[in-house]
């Protein structure tokens, strides 16, 4: 974000800066804009995803947000990226991705832990500790692909790997 200035971005997509302007007034509501197209795709998919289980089974609709985060974050591996530089920088946009966006998603999905917990389908643990052991699971594997690929020799961004990070996922919380 830092790095950048809207007459790059303007460039870069091909349009004039002033036009940028005029849609997005400033750095930060194109970054707002940006982050609100990301994460309302990622929102649609999840629900997509969940129309397809019994909602009243919290083990089947974690597997579904383990499934959906892991096959979006593999199309998108920069919002983690993105998410983790903001979160370690305390900016004021993680403040407002937090208050727009996350907090809702991380109650629901800390929740159906929980839940999953007391039916005795989910480890025992820290459910926050739990939904944050999913997303490093997930995130962090697709942010360094380039490490685990010169390391591996495998592609995480192939279907079979991605098969394999979901289920090593489901392992790690389900009992």
């Amino acid at each position: 974000f830092e790095g950048t200035s809207t007459r790059a971005v303007a460039e870069r997509a091909g349009t004039t800066h002033s036009l940028l302007l005029y849609h997005f007034e400033s750095k930060d509501k194109l970054w707002q804009a940006t982050i609100e197209d990301v994460i309302g795709r990622y929102k649609a998919e999840f629900e997509q995803r969940l129309a397809l289980v019994d909602r009243s089974d919290p083990a089947a609709c974690l597997r579904a947000f383990v499934e959906n985060f892991v096959r979006f974050s593999a199309r998108v591996p920069q919002l983690h990226r993105i998410m983790t530089m903001e979160s370690t920088q305390g900016s004021d946009r993680i403040h407002w991705v937090i208050d727009a966006h996350l907090r809702e998603s991380f109650n629901h999905v800390r929740d159906l832990i929980h839940r999953g917990q007391m039916l005795g389908q989910v480890r025992d643990g820290d459910a926050a500790r739990l939904y944050y052991a999913i997303i490093g699971l997930a995130g962090t594997l697709l942010s360094v692909s380039t490490e685990f690929r010169l390391l591996t020799g495998r592609d995480v961004f192939t279907e079979g790997e991605m098969y394999h990070t979901i289920g090593f996922i489901f392992d790690f919380i389900f009992v």
